[in-house]
């Protein structure tokens, strides 16, 4: 399973020489997530484009979507967006 996440972090590497002549390296990293997820059902109606009101985790009341960060499925099945594929977002 693919996951991506966005996330914001620091990084710490080390190299050093041992004593046996081999050589080491050591790192440490940590980060947190820059966003939190949340997930939102819209039931299209059949000759209304829209608006749709979409709310936030905090009801929120204007949600910017990032193109291309959706999924769009419909009957569990996941579609493909542009003009010539299954839907766009205008």
């Amino acid at each position: 399973m693919k996951f991506y996440k966005n996330v914001q972090g620091v990084q710490f590497t080390t190299k050093y020489d041992m004593n046996n002549g081999f050589k080491a390296e050591t790192s440490f990293a940590g980060s947190v997530a820059k966003d939190r997820f949340n997930s939102s059902t819209i039931a299209p109606l059949e000759g209304v484009m829209g608006p749709y009101k979409v709310r936030g985790l905090n009801n929120e009341r204007f949600i910017i979507i990032i193109a291309v960060s959706e999924k769009v499925y419909l009957d569990g099945v996941q579609l493909t967006r542009g003009f010539s594929n299954d839907y766009v977002i205008d």
